[in-house]
């Protein structure tokens, strides 16, 4: 079963593999490859299959999420003014990133990159201009649902005091002070 969509018309192309749904099998053709890349993803990582260039013999990687630097949005500008967007599991090695989304849509890519980068526990990277991969800084980009409780110093009411205390790392902000009077024997 795949979950993995692919739809082309005469000006539009769009690529998603579904975050939600696994596994998921599908293949892609690398930029100056002569093969196509076939790749299986599921909730641990990745199965990326190729042919070896020089003897054209099948070689299969296991990638665990966490091999992968993070999950990488690079936007495209095309002179016709529109802009592609892509999505890409970023590895160290550029012949083992894995295309996860590719749309001219900037609403698409959102929840998609953050729900990957949940997944795999790795961090949300913006290719810049040069061509490098880097962290969003502190998050602060990151989208939160307007119920998300976190950092707002509420407590939900599924949650007790004391649960927070004993899930909270850090101090618990009790201190115990005793006053009593001195007695004298004598």
């Amino acid at each position: 079963m795949s979950y993995s969509e692919r739809t082309r018309d005469a000006e539009d192309a769009m690529i998603r593999v579904d975050p939600q749904h696994f596994p998921q099998k599908f293949s892609y053709a690398a930029k100056g490859a002569e093969a196509r890349i076939g790749v299986k993803l599921d909730e641990r990582g990745a199965v990326v299959r190729r042919d070896l260039p020089s003897s054209k013999l099948p070689f299969s990687i296991a990638l665990p999420g966490r091999a992968f630097k993070g999950v990488a949005a690079r936007a495209i500008a095309h002179r016709e003014g529109k802009i592609t967007v892509t999505l890409e599991l970023h590895h160290s090695d550029p012949e083992m990133c894995i295309p996860l989304l590719v749309t001219h849509d900037l609403n698409d890519i959102v929840a998609d990159w953050q729900n990957w980068s949940s997944l795999y526990d790795i961090p949300m990277l913006m290719v810049e201009a040069d061509g490098i991969a880097r962290p969003l800084a502190n998050g602060a980009d990151v989208i939160r649902p307007a119920n998300d409780t976190e950092n707002t110093g509420t407590i939900p009411a599924r949650k007790s005091p004391r649960t927070m205390m004993r899930l909270k790392g850090g101090k618990l902000g009790v201190s115990m002070k005793y006053t009593a009077k001195t007695i004298a024997a004598g």
